[in-house]
């Protein structure tokens, strides 16, 4: 009888640790309650009561335009959806109230003061809108309206797939307008090429130094961390696409002048939004030509 409790007891024993172990896989196979799901799109509710531990990898925010303040280089608009209101700036953007928009690569900046329109928000989403390509915007002044000290949430620009945009430049300078005849020398060295060069021989330049002397027709500040520049030589046209290229660079230029680029080639680059390159030069260093 002894025995037969004692294997009576284990058997009960292993029963149970068999039901602890099921319900504890059940357990970890249920979300917590409070992070929200890996991807997908967020609500202003969201947003606001968990930027802290948001952990959305491209939240997209839709809403409907309250208000709207175009600035230089951005538009401040006033989103709302079923579960409330939020400033929110985008690159400057054509919007009216009553518009709906989508919002993507997020960063989260609390107390933030706007120089331009003089004013603080207590909460306000630095984004860019989920279709269109904010990358081959046309350029304008540059402001300085980020500061350089941001501290934003979890749910921060280095976090996001595009990486971040960072605090805009001091310059207030007004670009130039760009020349409609583009006519300007090749560059000189073994890695020198044309841009009509490039595109011609761009599977064999791929991921490869290249330098070009051609003259600045836009630019775009701090934009997914970089600043994003597209030059013209003369060479090339517009029919075959292949009289632009886009630089992605951290030095900073103005519209007009010739400078010379110097950096690597890559190849059929896609950034989402409808951004994609057949060529772009990539982490350029970009210098005035004396």
């Amino acid at each position: 009888m002894i025995l037969s409790y004692k294997r009576i007891l284990n058997i009960s024993l292993c029963i149970l640790g068999l039901f602890v172990f099921i319900l504890g896989c059940e357990e970890k196979a249920t979300a917590p309650k409070d992070e929200l799901p890996v991807t997908g799109n967020v609500t202003i509710s969201d947003i606001k009561e968990n930027y802290k531990t948001l952990s959305v990898q491209s939240p997209v925010l839709k809403g409907t335009i309250v208000e709207f303040k175009d600035v230089t280089n951005y538009t401040y608009l006033l989103l709302e959806d079923k579960t409330g209101k939020v400033w929110a700036a985008i690159p400057k953007t054509p919007v009216k109230a009553g518009d709906e928009i989508a919002i993507a690569n997020i960063m989260i900046m609390k107390d933030f003061h706007s120089k331009t329109l003089e004013k603080t928000f207590d909460f306000i989403l630095f984004a860019v809108a989920s279709e269109g390509c904010p990358l081959k915007e046309s350029g304008g002044e540059i402001v300085s309206e980020m500061p350089s000290g941001m501290m934003p949430g979890k749910m921060s620009p280095a976090s996001m797939p595009h990486g971040a945009m960072p605090a805009m430049g001091d310059s207030t300078k007004k670009s130039k307008a760009a020349p409609q005849d583009i006519k300007v020398s090749k560059a000189v060295g073994e890695d020198a090429y044309t841009i009509e060069e490039i595109y011609s021989k761009k599977e064999e330049l791929s991921q490869k130094t290249v330098t070009v002397r051609a003259i600045v027709v836009k630019f775009m500040p701090q934009i997914m961390g970089k600043n994003w520049i597209h030059i013209q030589d003369g060479t090339g046209s517009v029919e075959k696409g292949n009289n632009d290229v886009a630089v992605s660079s951290l030095d900073t230029v103005e519209i007009g002048e010739e400078v010379i680029v110097n950096g690597t080639l890559g190849i059929d680059k896609d950034f989402g939004m409808s951004c994609a390159f057949g060529v772009l030069i990539e982490d350029a260093s970009v210098n005035n030509v004396e």
